[in-house]
């Protein structure tokens, strides 16, 4: 196992071109998950933030332009 702890959800902030500013979590449940991409949209509203499971993007917040 390489000692790697799997995490199936991750809340990621975007740049505008495109990258991953930063990981702002990451999860094992789904619910908690949500709960913390929903705060990550109240606290970083101008950001762009995403929760994905590996590449598929479960949802997504645009910021306002």
């Amino acid at each position: 196992m390489g000692g790697k702890i799997p995490h199936d959800w991750r809340i990621e902030m975007w740049s505008v071109g495109g990258a991953i500013e930063r990981c702002l979590a990451t999860c094992d449940r789904l619910d908690i998950a949500i709960a913390a991409y929903e705060q990550a949209i109240a606290t970083f509203p101008e950001k762009n933030v995403t929760l994905r499971q590996g590449s598929r993007v479960i949802r997504e917040h645009r910021a306002q332009a």
